[in-house]
């Protein structure tokens, strides 16, 4: 793979972590919330930022290095847990 193409792949990932984000606080916010798994603004702020960091750094070393697994490692891992988390908001 070429590093341009790398680059590109890299940042669709966080686009895609990033457009999956709002549609996720919509249905957090719009379902009634359940007893046990109420959840402080603060914590939920802070898991979000967490959430958006393994991608973005995974974009800037897979783009840099396209050949070294750590980026595509965390790139895969931000998108799996921001569709999680999803899937998590559209089941509840």
């Amino acid at each position: 793979m070429s590093p341009r193409t790398a680059a590109w792949v890299a940042w669709s990932i966080v686009g895609l972590s990033v457009a999956f984000m709002p549609f996720k606080w919509l249905l957090y916010f719009l379902t009634p919330p359940i007893p046990f798994k109420e959840v402080p603004l603060a914590i939920f702020v802070l898991f979000e930022v967490l959430t958006l960091t393994f991608p973005v750094v995974g974009a800037f070393v897979a783009s840099r290095r396209p050949h070294n697994p750590i980026g595509w490692i965390l790139c895969g891992m931000g998108l799996l847990n921001i569709v999680g988390s999803f899937a998590q908001a559209y089941g509840d």
